[in-house]
């Protein structure tokens, strides 16, 4: 390869949880960094709340959120049907719920955690694509008004780019990504965050819409993959409202319009301090993480929680295990596949085992009707154990003793036997194949393991 200096050891394009978590571990580390973002600083992580499980932020190594970084605190979580009956409820006291944060207080936080290390960032530059020689990425292109048009070099470019991925789509297919576009692995959130009005808020109570201190979390209500979370606050005077909805159902009704018939009807949503929209994909992680000279990281790597939609957790952690990686590669002076798989390995047999597992639950309840999603929650099929599992982002189980109990739901609900079997079938093969993940790059190896992948997951991936 032909030998030319290099602005930077690493350029990390996308300035979200997982690029600045990624940018701080690799100049601490000692590397030069340079990290870009569209955005200018104050607009970074927008005014996003977003759900967190709590065990991730020991495991990157950062403090337990607190002050302005936490939106709200909850003492219980409410499951409700598609028609409106309460399935589950879980105590914080008894279970470690997820921790809901102010996005861009954590962002932020990142980012000048990130600068005092040494990282350059610079705001307000989009990037465009990569640059490549031959099958090695080299760097980007990236415009801002303050630059214009220009080539970043670096011994090593990650894409943390989020939904966009900018860099990794724009790969050519010798680099073998294989990135999903489909609306079927696309959902669009709306949250909103407001000051209570004070007189309307027994209303919002007696309606059923809100309980106190609690998040109801309504499930299907737009959709089979559909939810409608909404949290009170006396103690603080909030409340909250957090809309998912499929794109491919937008056609029926929206994030947006859910959102809208929400708070009409709810009244007690005074002043505006929070509010955002985005879209993010849901579909489990790419196959591939790393080749010559490049890594993916965070949403860009669809490392999005299929069940719920969270990703900030996964972009932390995935932030962490590729600066780890690429730390070492950069001392070995190896940034080939084989030096930045370890990255992947790591990945794929730990967290993206769990999501892809995850998945296959998310795609066989993607085909239910309304009354089917219902039953699934309501006669028992799907129980407790099941959305506590999903919350904490631990491998999907059935408890011995839940067994009579589901097999008595099923047998209520007999055009559900051969889809549930299925599912479960396909999600005991998924963790086993994932623990087999190839360890050490080989092309071979890893294209035998994709095409078994393939196989194993049928259908449930054919884009209709």
């Amino acid at each position: 390869m032909k030998r030319h200096p290099f602005d930077f050891d690493v350029a990390i394009a996308g300035a979200g949880p997982g690029g600045t978590m990624a940018a701080l571990r690799l100049a601490e580390a000692g590397f030069s960094v340079g990290l870009l973002d569209s955005l200018e600083e104050r607009g970074l992580g927008r005014s996003l709340v977003l759900e967190t499980e709590p065990t991730v932020y020991t495991r990157v190594g950062l403090p337990f959120p607190s002050g302005d970084m936490v939106a709200y605190e909850i003492e219980r979580m409410r499951f409700i049907s598609p028609r409106g009956r309460e399935l589950f409820v879980f105590e914080e006291r008894e279970h470690a719920l997820p921790v809901a944060i102010n996005l861009d207080v954590l962002v932020k936080e990142l980012l000048t955690q990130a600068k005092k290390a040494g990282v350059r960032f610079f705001p307000g530059t989009r990037v465009d694509g990569p640059l490549a020689e031959g099958n090695r990425v080299t760097g980007l292109t990236c415009r801002s008004k303050a630059r214009g048009v220009r080539r970043v070099t670096a011994r090593l470019t990650m894409d943390a780019t989020g939904f966009s991925a900018a860099l990794v789509r724009s790969l050519p297919a010798s680099f073998g990504f294989d990135f999903p576009e489909s609306s079927r692995h696309e959902v669009s959130a709306v949250n909103r965050m407001h000051r209570l009005v004070p007189n309307a808020v027994e209303g919002a109570l007696g309606a059923g819409l809100f309980s106190p201190e609690e998040i109801l979390a309504r499930m299907g209500v737009a959709g089979s993959y559909s939810t409608v979370y909404s949290f009170l606050s006396k103690k603080t005077g909030l409340a909250y409202l957090l809309v998912g909805v499929k794109r491919d159902y937008e056609g029926v009704q929206s994030a947006r319009q859910v959102a809208d018939s929400f708070t009409e009807k709810a009244g007690c949503f005074g002043k505006k301090i929070r509010a955002a929209a985005a879209h993010i994909r849901i579909r489990h992680s790419l196959d591939r993480l790393a080749a010559d000279g490049f890594m993916v990281i965070g949403e860009a790597a669809c490392t999005v929680f299929p069940m719920h939609g969270s990703g900030v957790a996964s972009a932390l952690i995935t932030g962490s295990m590729a600066a780890e990686t690429a730390a070492r590669a950069l001392r070995d002076n190896d940034t080939s596949t084989a030096g930045l798989w370890p990255y992947a390995a790591a990945y794929q047999r730990d967290r993206g085992r769990r999501l892809a597992a995850y998945d296959v639950t998310r795609l066989t309840i993607d085909s239910f009707s309304r009354g089917d999603t219902a039953a699934l929650l309501e006669d028992g099929l799907m129980r407790a154990e099941d959305i506590l599992n999903g919350l904490q982002v631990n491998e999907p189980v059935i408890s011995r003793g839940s067994v009579p109990g589901r097999i008595l739901a099923m047998a209520r609900n007999p055009r559900l036997i051969a889809p549930i079997t299925r599912m479960g079938a396909t999600i005991g093969k998924v963790l086993t194949h994932y623990a087999r993940y190839p360890e050490r790059y080989d092309p071979v190896e890893f294209a035998a393991w994709k095409e078994k992948k393939r196989k194993i997951f049928g259908r449930l991936l054919d884009d209709k």
